[in-house]
């Protein structure tokens, strides 16, 4: 967990039919799945993502979970498996979904603008994303077909586009 104050953030990532609870929760309710990423830089800014539908998808605090806002904008109804921050702009963000990978260049609540990044994926359940901390390498792990990767946060191709 990460302690905040008298409040908890709690990291779950956990085999199937686990059920775990974030408090403060931004949606308060007993969830099945959830990622939590924090970024490597800055404590305080945490996105959370939850995996179920008619749900507010994904969260983020910049004050350590005081705070929670709504950053699904326009992303279409679906669980959201794997949230990763652009370790080298904190604007942008990926997320693993029902759909294969999305992403933003801007985080900003309401207004976050998702589009499909699937160049190569079809549109497949990605269940994981991971950033290669050398090069800036991310790895999809989908669902039944394998793995893929990207240099979408590589130096040249992370900055302003």
């Amino acid at each position: 967990p990460v302690h905040r104050g008298d409040q908890t953030v709690q990291h779950c990532i956990r085999p199937c039919g686990a059920r775990c609870l974030i408090r403060p929760s931004p949606i308060e309710r007993i969830l099945r799945d959830l990622t939590f990423y924090q970024r490597h830089d800055n404590d305080d800014h945490i996105l959370v993502t939850y995996s179920s539908y008619g749900v507010n998808s994904i969260w983020e605090t910049t004050n350590g979970g005081f705070n929670w806002t709504s950053v699904e904008g326009n992303l279409p109804d679906m669980p959201v498996r794997w949230v990763i921050f652009n370790p080298i702009n904190n604007d942008q963000a990926l997320i693993a979904t029902e759909l294969g990978v999305w992403s933003t260049d801007n985080l900003n609540g309401a207004s976050t603008n998702w589009g499909a990044t699937n160049s190569g994926l079809a549109n497949v359940r990605v269940d994981m994303l991971q950033t290669r901390s050398s090069d800036k390498l991310i790895i999809a792990a989908t669902h039944g077909r394998g793995l893929y990767y990207t240099g979408a946060f590589s130096p040249a191709a992370a900055g302003p586009r």
